[in-house]
């Protein structure tokens, strides 16, 4: 064999072995990134599922609290003293209030179908304070404690039915959310 084609030889393999390499070099290099990027995916959906868990359990928690808040207020007759009666709808309505931050909260985190259900669950809780305030600014003690707990969606004001019922949907649905029915 002649220099000329064994140096023709020998220049193709450095070409071939410096393509090669450039090749494996590319391929590594996009498969780095693509764990990266899946990395970076999994680190927010992890967030994501943290912030969401943090928000339904404070709302969940909060709309626990106006219930308790509310059912004090009804068990207050009218014959109370103002400052009892007065003490008794401001912690109703901070209550309220409170539960509607964390409404805003867990609308934020979402899902929207969530947040509807948590929207009809802090309304509800609203205007049942706001009845209790406008009938006790009345005074009228007829249906006070009916009213409320209708309101509420229950004629039994103990039991609170339908508020409790739309609170376990929506602890039902936070739990499908946050991936509750997955086994690994």
């Amino acid at each position: 064999m002649s220099p000329l084609w064994t140096s023709v030889i020998a220049a193709a393999g450095v070409l071939a072995g410096s393509g090669l390499t450039g090749v494996l070099g590319l391929m590594k290099g996009r498969q780095d990134a693509a764990d990266r990027e899946r990395d970076r995916s999994e680190g927010r959906r992890s967030q994501r599922i943290e912030t969401r868990h943090a928000a339904y359990t404070a709302f969940i928690a909060q709309s626990r609290s106006a219930v308790v808040a509310l059912s004090g207020a009804i068990e207050v007759r009218v014959s109370a003293s103002d400052d009892a009666w007065g003490n008794a709808i401001t912690e109703a309505l901070n209550a309220s209030e409170v539960m509607y931050h964390g409404y805003v909260d867990l609308a934020l985190a979402g899902p929207p179908s969530l947040a509807r259900e948590a929207e009809l669950l802090w309304l509800r809780a609203i205007r049942a304070a706001n009845q209790v305030e406008t009938l006790w600014a009345r005074r009228d003690a007829t249906d006070q404690v009916a009213t409320v707990a209708s309101l509420l969606g229950d004629e039994d004001p103990d039991r609170m039915g339908e508020f409790i019922e739309q609170q376990k949907k929506l602890i039902e649905l936070a739990r499908e959310q946050l991936g509750g029915d997955i086994v690994d």
